[in-house]
């Protein structure tokens, strides 16, 4: 390829079975080597020794800085894929694995996030933060998220979305919390019932000292909210919550149709949305 093509790169994966380092093979000079961490948690950033998963990403890590040195490039996840409007309390470690990439010489990282739905859990603010890390790694995550949620979902709304987002990442990190991968059907083995109703209450409140203040950002906060009320239907047993379930089904099948979301998972198709809608509504089978 080099002879026809000096100036390409040629990108191969270490992923999944090829994602130990070898012993003795090392990449030419045209060659990236991007390092992709599917297997790990979420929840606690990947130098974290709590999980298993991800201390045996960090070997690797360490592992293909010395063979790929100037070669390494790094493939990370940021969304749910099997649940983009489901609580991903995620954002806690945005900080510390871009600067675990750059610490071990990554010339190149791809963050890949939430492009199918429009109603993912925080998706503009966890694009807004990661792309001033990337340019920045020395950038303040929090004071980076504090100024995107007063600047989008306007001053009055921002306490409420931050102590949502800080309930929500607390209990994702307890002590008991399992790891959190970035496929996950259920928000229960990471919010708990107690978290799942003070966040739910935290999201109203937004919504109404908005519209005390004037009400210029609701449709952003109903948006955020989406999270959140499906949460509260998938969960709506495991947390013991009250209610009416099928009304907040409709509630939330109706706000997803004026929004335009033709996807809640990663897919192709809208039809996989409509045979969701059917099952939780006891149309289609289990």
């Amino acid at each position: 390829v080099e002879k026809e093509f000096p100036n390409v790169t040629i990108d191969t994966f270490a992923y999944f079975f090829t994602r130990k380092a070898p012993k003795t093979v090392r990449p030419r000079h045209n060659v990236v080597v991007r390092l992709c961490d599917i297997e790990c948690a979420f929840n606690r950033p990947l130098a974290d020794p709590t999980y298993a998963a991800n201390r045996a990403f960090v070997r690797d890590l360490r592992d293909w800085s010395r063979v790929a040195a100037g070669h390494l490039y790094i493939w990370d996840y940021q969304a749910n894929f099997r649940g983009y409007m489901m609580p991903h309390p995620n954002l806690q470690v945005f900080a510390d694995n871009i600067r675990l990439f750059r610490d071990a010489g990554a010339v190149g990282l791809f963050e890949q996030g939430d492009a199918m739905c429009v109603g993912g859990d925080f998706a503009a603010l966890k694009c807004y933060v990661t792309a001033h890390l990337m340019w920045d790694p020395s950038r303040d995550a929090r004071a980076l998220a504090d100024e995107f949620l007063t600047g989008y979902y306007g001053a009055a709304a921002a306490p409420h979305l931050k102590r949502a987002l800080e309930i929500a990442e607390a209990s994702a990190t307890r002590a008991d919390a399992p790891e959190m991968s970035c496929f996950h059907f259920e928000p229960f083995p990471w919010i708990t019932a107690e978290a799942c109703r003070a966040c739910c209450a935290e999201m109203e409140a937004a919504l109404a000292a908005d519209r005390a203040a004037g009400g210029r950002h609701v449709r952003r906060i109903r948006l955020a909210k989406l999270g959140w009320d499906h949460a509260r239907i998938q969960g709506w047993n495991e947390w013991k919550l009250k209610g009416d379930r099928a009304r907040e089904i409709d509630a939330w099948k109706r706000a997803l149709e004026e929004f335009g979301i033709d996807a809640y998972r990663e897919t192709t198709t809208r039809k996989t949305l409509d045979d969701y809608l059917d099952k939780l509504t006891g149309k289609g089978r289990s």
